[in-house]
């Protein structure tokens, strides 16, 4: 166990996701958390194994969640805008990608496998939906249990397998993976 440095001035730290070299990503708050009013934007980081590297979202307004990190050190997560809804992100170095699934209300997303696939949830006038995106393209990935009222996915190894959560017909969120099928129906 290696506990990281605090960060002054913010007692409250939170890391969501960590890579095959020991580099973590998270956010830090002075006070509450992204789920408990959370004071502000919070400081959003990755750690390199020696040192934070700090970063702000741009767009972000009334908070950031920094989620999954892969090999490659981008980081997915998301934030809220001046709409007052949540956004999905990647940081790739430098840059910033907004992700949205066209038509959703709103749009979150939690993991980033080492292949650049991001995982996450989406809002639309049906329900909460799970989806995959990559390379500009999303794909709609609900588990297809009789009744589950919606899906969320929070990460995805190399393979294309997703684990996540649905919510059943008695709104009781249960954990669940999906595992890619290759052409011939084999895993």
């Amino acid at each position: 166990f290696t506990p990281l440095p605090e960060i002054p001035g913010m007692p409250l730290n939170f890391s969501d996701g960590i890579n095959d070299f020991g580099h973590a990503s998270g956010t830090a708050y002075a006070s509450g958390d992204w789920f408990n009013g959370g004071n502000g934007l919070g400081q959003n980081w990755i750690w390199d194994g020696e040192n934070y590297n700090f970063f702000t979202v741009p767009g972000a307004v009334y908070g950031v969640l920094a989620g999954g990190i892969n090999n490659r050190d981008q980081v997915t997560g998301y934030y809220v805008d001046s709409s007052g809804l949540p956004q999905g992100f990647v940081k790739d170095g430098p840059n910033f990608t907004t992700i949205n699934v066209p038509g959703a209300i709103y749009t979150i997303t939690t993991g980033i496998n080492n292949k650049g696939v991001v995982a996450g949830s989406y809002l639309d006038a049906n329900g909460h939906h799970g989806f995959i995106w990559s390379k500009g393209q999303f794909v709609t990935v609900d588990v297809p249990v009789p009744g589950s009222l919606g899906t969320g996915w929070y990460g995805s190894n190399e393979h294309g397998d997703l684990a996540g959560v649905y919510m059943d017909a008695s709104q009781v969120f249960r954990a669940v993976i999906a595992e890619r099928l290759d052409g011939d129906g084999q895993k």
